[in-house]
This record gives structure tokens, C-alpha cells and sequence, in this order.
């Protein structure tokens, strides 16, 4: 699939900009910089031709505006984008950030605190990276990752990460990544797994999600299906000037004992798209998979 192709899985901008931003955070707000994010909003609507296409599909066909209503939708998009990305280096500066937490059923306390390994479905909506440096984990929680962002940000991540008992569980080229994460799992510790992210080499799963066909990696799901542990969907959404709420769902297992492992993968992917449809009609600016993600 060439679509997958366009997510490189990196953090925009040199090391020394980088750092310097997060020079600049350890003593000034965020919104100090709003001139500059403007900029770079300009420049990233007006040159990133394949991600503000699909962005312009995304608000056409997905939450069905207008035209020059989702001309508008785009740019506040890339402006929600922006400050998503200062948020996360704001983080790495030190600045803290106000939570409210939604977990209606107290999910994570169960799991947290039980003696099975537990699965977290995370996606690119909202800042779900900035949730591993505003929450402590009680088990150990491995994050699966491709480590192939800047040595800035993957250096910051770690450190943060490590201060709330989060730690990678780097994506192998040979698959050695998936021994990793039974091991895991079985030593009773959590999991948290990007469901949203195909890639060229990936076999896929498909269900419906805003009104259409799209591809979700089968690996996530599949690993969910045959563990048979507790698993969870998780939403950092942003709604205000250093405020998110963290979303948290079970996704529960369909009653029916005689279902295979991919079946009942595909009713833990359908069950993981609900979610991430509820989340996008309140907060649809927060997609940030800025590639043709529908199958059409």
C-alpha cells in the first residue's frame, strides 16, 4: 500500500531547533511562539501537497463540509498539530499540563492492579505521547515503538518515560519485538500499542470508520485476540492552553467463546474503531494521520 509510505515516523525540524525550543520552554509559555507556529503552519499547508490533500479528504468526504468550510478545517488542523508538538516539547522542558481524566469505570485501576498483563490501543489522535509524562504507571508498561524519531526527541522520551515506569519495547526488522511483548504480558505488565499505523509490509485488517473502509495493522489486534488479556483504548485529547483530558475505554470481548483468533481480532478492531469514531466527532481537528487513510 503506497499510502503507508508518507508516515516516516520522524519529529520535524534539526537538533539544534530542537533543543532550542526546549531551551526556550524552560522559561517562556507556549503561546509566546504563536507568530512562529503561524509560519510554520503556512509552510506546512502550502508545501506538504500529500498530507493536505488527505487532510482536505478528510474533512470532504469523512465529516462531509464544505468546500471553503474544509479549506478552514485544514489549517486549524496543522494549527491543532503545532501545538500538540510544542506541548511535547514543552514537556521535555519541565512545564506540567492540567488532566482530567475520564475513566467512567475505573478501567486502568483494575488493571493496573490485577495479576494478568494488560493491553493499552493508542492511536494518532489527540497527544497520546504526552499521556506517558502525565501519568505514573503502577506495573512496568512497555511502549511499542519504531525508534526512528530524532536522537532529540527519542533521548527526552526515554527520560520522561523511565520517571513513570513506561519503557520502550523498540518494532525489530526481524520480529523479535513479538517474544518481547509475550514475555511481557506474561510477567503480568502492560503493553501500549499504536492500533492506526499501517506500513507498506503490513497485512491488514478492515472495518468501517466515519462512513467508509479503512486498513488498521492486523498485528495489534491479533496479539490482543490471542493473549486473551484486558484490553483498553486510550485518548489524550487536547482542550485548552496546557489542558487534555485522558480517555479511557475497555474494549470488551464479544461473548462468544468459539471465535478464532482472528475473528476475534477483527471484533476487537471494529470495537477500537467505535471508540476512535466517538472520540473524532467531538475533536475531529485532533486526527493527525495525515496520510489517505480510507481504503477509497
Amino acid at each position: 500500500m503506497a499510502k503507508t509510505k508518507t508516515w516516516r515516523g520522524k519529529t520535524g525540524g534539526t537538533r539544534g531547533m530542537q533543543l532550542t525550543l526546549i531551551r526556550w520552554f524552560r522559561h517562556i509559555d507556549t503561546r509566546w511562539i504563536l507568530p512562529l507556529t503561524a509560519l510554520w503552519v503556512l509552510g506546512s499547508v502550502l508545501f506538504m501537497r500529500k498530507e493536505r490533500r488527505a487532510a482536505w479528504h478528510y474533512w470532504r468526504r469523512r465529516q462531509h463540509k464544505k468546500p471553503l468550510a474544509a479549506c478552514l478545517a485544514v489549517w486549524q488542523q496543522f494549527f491543532a498539530m503545532s501545538h500538540v508538538v510544542l506541548d511535547r516539547f514543552a514537556a521535555y522542558a519541565g512545564q506540567h499540563f492540567q488532566v482530567h481524566t475520564d475513566d467512567r469505570d475505573d478501567i486502568m485501576q483494575r488493571v493496573q492492579h490485577g495479576e494478568e498483563g494488560f493491553i493499552i490501543l493508542s492511536s494518532h489522535v489527540g497527544n497520546q505521547e504526552l499521556a506517558g509524562y502525565c501519568t505514573k504507571s503502577v506495573k512496568p508498561l512497555r511502549i511499542v515503538v519504531f525508534l526512528s524519531d530524532t536522537p532529540t526527541v527519542n533521548s527526552e522520551r526515554e527520560r520522561l518515560f523511565e520517571n513513570n515506569r513506561l519503557h520502550y519495547l523498540p518494532i525489530e526488522p526481524d520480529g523479535s519485538h513479538i517474544f518481547d511483548m509475550h514475555q511481557a504480558l506474561q510477567q503480568g505488565e502492560g503493553l501500549s500499542i499504536h492500533g492506526d499505523r499501517m506500513f507498506s509490509d503490513s497485512r491488514s485488517l478492515k472495518t468501517e470508520l466515519l462512513g467508509a473502509e479503512a486498513s488498521f495493522p492486523e498485528g495489534p489486534f491479533r496479539i490482543a485476540a490471542a493473549e486473551r488479556v484486558p484490553v483498553v483504548t486510550m485518548f489524550m485529547l487536547r482542550t485548552g492552553h496546557n489542558r487534555y483530558e485522558l480517555r479511557i475505554r475497555s474494549l470488551s470481548r464479544p461473548e462468544d467463546e468459539t471465535l478464532n483468533t482472528k475473528q476475534l481480532a477483527q471484533a476487537l478492531l471494529e470495537r477500537y474503531a467505535h471508540e476512535m469514531e466517538q472520540v473524532l466527532l467531538v475533536r475531529p481537528e485532533q486526527w493527525f494521520n495525515f496520510f489517505e487513510f480510507w481504503t477509497e
